[in-house]
């Protein structure tokens, strides 16, 4: 037999007898994997190659593969991932023969294996699922496949996680997001894995079977190293450590454990290498220590120098403040070299006085700080290895004197100048406000005297006005209210009245009753007081008698719509609110209106608010007084008296509860009335 190991460097064999490894030639690209059917050695990647006695790479199947396993209870079968999906392939023993990409597997496969029960695992790329395929009626392309993502506890592969499943104890496992998982047959899904004694969380990213029933494992944080799974009990296991260095750098992608000489097998981007599992240290790691080793000025001047335990150059009880820019160089010895001997030291520092908290983690054994403050300062280092060992803090304790004038006794004499100034300052201070205040008082006893005279006064003058202009107020409130609640627009009698002449020569049934109407509008509007409440029903219903004589007179060329739902008509309002805005429509509309004049009158209520909207086609006429009016028709002339008046009416009911606007738009003029009303419950 001979012991087959491949990296991404490429492949080769060991010489029992010498211990020497050979390579094997005709290998364009790196393998991925190694395998064996017949007797015979094979290997993946760029095209399936076969490894020949004469150590040669002969491709046998042009196709990349980036694994490939046998099924057990189908001889000459075996199953390959590639980057088009999972492949079945078939080997007589002299040639193999690709059967095709088995279609209920979705994408490409990274990594396939076998679980104790006959199914096979295919692992996708980052970014999608996994699938699990039942080759065990047969080893045809038709065998049915499972998807597996969060829903059944198997995340979807993101970053660093391990891409590959193993088994342990005839369970599938695998690693997301640094957590291991089980694959739960009752449940039917991927459960956190409890079978395990460990003191952490354990990450594997490649894993080998042992001697006895044990398993090695290589796991990542933290650093690379291994691990010795060890059966406790029936389906329990406990994960012991192996004693070395770290992996630290290295990149592996199998792991292989030689029995005949109890060694494991490790191979990844470089070469491969060996580890003894049974080596164990006959001397304790030396503890990491940090320290201090020199310090000196910017310019280079050496103020103080160590060894780490005795000082070479004592430092002085203080530096000079001219030399407050300063350069601290430290190191560490470290004794755990990584698998290629080398050694890696980072290093935190922290200067307390200055700064709260560590820097960051670097390779840099100097650090440099500028114009510090005159105080005193502990300059702490600490280092680390590949190991992640934290050494222990090295210290080192000085002070930067401050200049003369900052020195104490000149900040004595500063305060007690200061002292002198300020009580001279104070009692010239205080024989001033004594002055003042004499005087203040007098001038507050005279002025106290006169306020007092002049708040009766006041008084007496303020009560007489305010009589005044109640009464005004009083006496003009009513008169407004007794001209709006009288006031009716000739212009519409004079309308009115034409229209009736005209009706009494052609048809004077309609003229007897057009005049009813217009009787009955003139009683209602006599009769009614100015604080009397009607229903917005009730006046529409009066607004019927005014547009109905309208309409005789306008005929076919007035159009009147009217809506309003139940719940608006219940509403009570002062009456003949409406009046002025529909008198307006009519008129500017008729106007304005190129062909025939619509009117529509709607009412709704939206929460507490009852919205009454004004519409006529027509053009926007402005005021007569309007900035910018322009001359109009002399039918138009008007001094705006309604709108005038129905704002007059708005702001005595509904105070502050109430808004009117108008606004022209696509040839409609519109009237938005919007009322804050109470309904009764």
């Amino acid at each position: 037999e001979r012991l087959y190991i491949s990296c991404f460097e490429g492949a080769g064999w060991r010489d029992d007898a010498t211990g020497r490894f050979h390579p094997v030639t005709g290998m364009p690209t790196s393998p991925s994997s190694l395998f064996s059917a017949g007797g015979r050695v094979f290997c993946t990647g760029q095209f399936l190659r076969e490894l020949t006695p004469d150590d040669r790479a002969v491709a046998v199947l042009r196709q990349s593969f980036n694994s490939v396993v046998p099924l057990r209870d189908a001889p000459g079968a075996f199953v390959g991932g590639t980057l088009t999906g999972l492949r079945l392939l078939h080997f007589d023993g002299s040639a193999w023969r690709d059967e095709g990409v088995v279609p209920s597997v979705h994408g490409g496969i990274r990594q396939v294996s076998q679980d104790s029960d006959g199914f096979v695992w295919a692992l996708g790329y980052r970014g999608s699922g996994s699938w699990r395929v039942d080759f065990r009626a047969g080893a045809e392309v038709t065998a049915p496949a499972e998807y597996f993502d969060d829903a059944r506890g198997l995340p979807i592969m993101r970053g660093n996680d391990p891409l590959r499943f193993f088994t342990l104890g005839g369970e599938t496992l695998t690693v997301r997001s640094g957590k291991l998982l089980r694959y739960d047959r009752a449940a039917a899904r991927f459960v956190p894995e409890d079978r395990l004694e460990s003191a952490r969380a354990l990450d594997p990213i490649v894993t080998a079977p042992g001697a006895d029933g044990d398993h090695w494992w290589l796991v990542g944080s933290p650093g690379l190293h291994l691990v010795h799974v060890i059966p406790t009990a029936e389906n329990r296991w406990r994960a012991e450590p192996l004693s070395g260095g770290s992996l630290h750098g290295f990149v592996p992608s199998s792991l292989h454990y030689d029995h005949p000489t109890s060694t494991i097998w490790i191979s990844g981007r470089v070469a491969p290498i060996s580890v003894d599992p049974h080596w164990n240290s006959t001397q304790p790691i030396a503890p990491l220590r940090a320290t201090v080793r020199r310090l000196s000025t910017a310019a280079g001047e050496l103020l103080w120098a160590g060894s780490g335990v005795e000082p070479l150059h004592a430092l002085p009880a203080t530096v000079p403040p001219t030399q407050n820019s300063l350069r601290f160089t430290f190191a560490a010895s470290a004794f755990t070299p990584n698998h290629r001997g080398a050694t890696r030291l980072v290093f935190r520092t922290r200067l307390e006085g200055l700064e709260d908290e560590w820097t960051s983690w670097s390779p840099t054994p100097w650090r440099e700080f500028s114009h510090l403050p005159y105080r005193e300062f502990i300059f702490h280092v600490q280092a680390r290895d590949l190991e992640d060992r934290e050494s222990t803090v090295g210290a080192l304790t000085f002070a930067i004197a401050p200049p003369w004038w900052r020195a104490r006794p000149a900040v004595a004499g500063y305060a007690l100048a200061a002292l002198l100034a300020l009580s001279g300052i104070f009692r010239l201070r205080t024989r001033a406000l004594y002055r003042r205040n004499a005087q203040l008082e007098s001038l507050v006893a005279a002025r106290t005297v006169e306020l007092a005279n002049q708040n009766v006064e006041l008084a007496r003058l303020n009560r007489l006005e305010l009589d005044e202009k109640i009464s005004a107020r009083l006496a003009e409130e009513k008169a407004r209210l007794e001209v709006l609640r009288y006031q009716l627009n000739p212009h519409f009698l004079y309308n009115a009245l034409n229209s009736i002449y005209g009706l009494a020569l052609s048809t004077p049934r309609a003229a007897a009753d057009m005049t009813l109407r217009l009787a009955n509008f003139c009683r209602v509007a006599l009769v009614r007081g100015e604080d009397d409440r009607v229903t917005l029903g009730h006046e529409l219903d009066n607004l019927a008698a005014y547009l109905h004589v309208e309409q005789a007179r306008w005929g076919d060329s007035l159009v009147i719509e009217i809506e309003a739902d139940a719940t608006a008509r219940a509403v009570a309002l002062p009456p003949f609110l409406l009046l002025p805005l529909v008198e307006n429509a009519i008129k500017y509309g008729g106007a304005t209106s190129p062909d025939r004049l619509t009117v529509r009158l709607a009412a709704c209520v939206e929460g507490a608010t009852l919205v009454i909207t004004v519409a006529n086609t027509g053009t926007w006429v402005a005021a007569a007084d309007a900035p910018g009016a322009g001359a109009r028709p002399s039918d138009l002339s008007s001094t705006g008296i309604g709108l005038t008046n129905l704002r007059q009416r708005l702001a005595r009911y509904y105070p502050e509860a109430h808004e009117l606007t108008t606004e022209a738009n696509d040839g409609w003029v519109i009237a938005r009335l919007k009322l804050s009303v109470e309904f009764s419950s």
